[in-house]
């Protein structure tokens, strides 16, 4: 079982080499600040047979000028009212937080397949709406939650944690006061807590290891403190997490205790050099494990047909459950 869920990675890794280079559709990008930035740079340096990138911003000439500082492919600037009329039918959501919602009715119900990057926060009127629309236009939703795609957080699972039972799991998350990532400054919006704005990432982590996302959403077992939240699942597991986003530096650290009380703790503050640690001793992680996930949920997704796209880690349809637990978290 073990050699044939590695197996099913290596064949990923592979379909993302193998792919890369044929990627010859358009997209449309919502948004200018520094993530869509970062999404553009990935998909150029990336997917340098991507056909056309469409951009759809009220401030165009930051775009413009970053664009010509790093002396990048030009885009091209669409009104909304032509959304109908361009050569592409998938659609990233970078704009506002606040603009998330309302972007992906209007792209749904324009017949786009929609990425749209998180922070999204929906009840489940807001989801049943959504998913009408979409069975309704044969569309699809899906969330930027590029952790289903840290290949390391697979092995880890498949390689040493298996069947053992889990007791607690342990997070740090900080974030640097002032982070610069790539030349841009990276910008908090403070209108949203730092634990409901991390907790996607942390869902799509414990998806992958394969812990049950079925949380015990009352009070008694929700507990706040300051920079820690503490959540239990229906298995008794136990988990918390420690997060500041004014930190003296960056941190993404995970900590397992087993049941037989054996301790694994995974550095993953970079992509491609993680750090796992079992019983104080280091394991190397094979190199084909580690590397930036970002590219590869933007290759399935705009490779993918309709169909493919329907059974994506991050459809909407497959995750409705994680909006269950954010509309408890403050």
């Amino acid at each position: 079982m073990v050699i044939d869920l590695m197996l099913e990675i290596q064949n990923k890794i592979n379909f993302f080499n193998k792919n890369k280079k044929k990627l010859k559709s358009s997209i449309l990008i919502l948004g200018s600040g520094r993530w869509a930035k970062e999404i553009i740079s990935e998909i150029l340096n990336n997917f340098r047979n991507i056909k056309k990138i469409f951009i759809y911003t009220k401030y165009p000439d930051q775009l413009i000028k970053w664009q010509e500082a790093n002396s990048l492919k030009a885009f091209s600037f669409v009104k909304k009212k032509d959304f109908s009329l361009i050569d592409c039918n998938k659609a990233i959501i970078a704009n506002k937080n606040i603009d998330h919602y309302k972007s992906i009715i209007y792209l749904i119900k324009k017949n786009f397949d929609v990425l749209v990057e998180k922070p999204v926060f929906l009840n489940q009127k807001k989801i049943k709406l959504i998913l009408k629309i979409t069975k309704k236009n044969n569309a699809n939703i899906i969330l930027g939650m590029q952790y289903f795609y840290a290949y390391y957080f697979h092995y880890l699972q498949y390689k040493f944690i298996k069947d053992q039972r889990i007791k607690k799991i342990f997070f740090q998350w900080n974030d640097k006061k002032r982070e610069v990532k790539n030349g841009m400054l990276k910008r908090h919006d403070k209108k949203i807590s730092f634990i409901r704005d991390i907790f996607f990432h942390i869902y799509s982590i414990l998806s992958v290891l394969k812990v049950d996302n079925n949380f015990i959403l009352n009070k008694k077992f929700i507990i706040y403190k300051k920079n820690s939240f503490e959540i239990a699942n229906k298995n008794n597991i136990i988990i918390k997490i420690y997060h500041s986003r004014n930190s003296f530096s960056r941190k993404r650290i995970i900590k397992f205790i087993l049941q037989n009380n054996k301790k694994i703790i995974l550095n993953f503050f970079n992509d491609k050099k993680i750090i796992l640690k079992i019983s104080k001793k280091i394991i190397d992680i094979p190199k084909i494990y580690q590397d930036t996930t970002l590219k590869k949920q933007l290759l399935f997704f705009l490779y993918y047909s309709r169909q493919k796209l329907g059974k994506m880690d991050g459809n909407l349809k497959k995750i409705s459950s994680l909006f269950e637990i954010l509309n408890y978290i403050k």
